[in-house]
């Protein structure tokens, strides 16, 4: 997939990597799949529900996105 279809797919995630922090997404011992957010001040979002890399992603999304929105910040 080219870098312009993933950044299109996931813009909040895209954004995110770029200049506020970087993410986690795997195996954790006791938590199981997890993935996150995390800035220069600590984690900014979290979700162990998902069950797939799919799922994952589409959450982190949605979370960036959210987070971005509460902060009055546009995604492109």
């Amino acid at each position: 997939m080219a870098k312009e279809a993933i950044e299109r797919t996931f813009p909040a995630i895209a954004l995110w990597v770029k200049g506020y922090g970087h993410i986690e997404i795997g195996d954790q011992e006791g938590l199981g799949f997890v993935v996150r957010a995390l800035d220069y001040g600590g984690q900014v979002f979290e979700d162990d529900k998902p069950s797939t890399l799919a799922e994952a992603m589409a959450a982190l999304e949605k979370g960036l996105a959210e987070w971005f929105k509460k902060e009055g910040i546009e995604l492109h």
